[in-house]
């Protein structure tokens, strides 16, 4: 079966890397690690991803 979206771009806040301490709390490795564990996933699906951190 053909993917509907062979191509996706996410925008992830710049934000979002602080996880659930949220903004001011450093930058949580963890959530970063999962993030990558699920993009991977996609990819391996089949779907070309392109990734833009922060930019406003």
């Amino acid at each position: 079966m053909a993917l509907a979206y062979p191509r996706a771009l996410l925008k992830i806040s710049g934000e979002a890397f602080a996880g659930p301490r949220g903004a001011g709390g450093g930058i949580d490795f963890s959530f970063i690690d999962h993030l990558g564990d699920e993009l991977k996933h996609v990819a391996q699906g089949g779907v070309q991803l392109g990734l833009v951190v922060g930019g406003g």
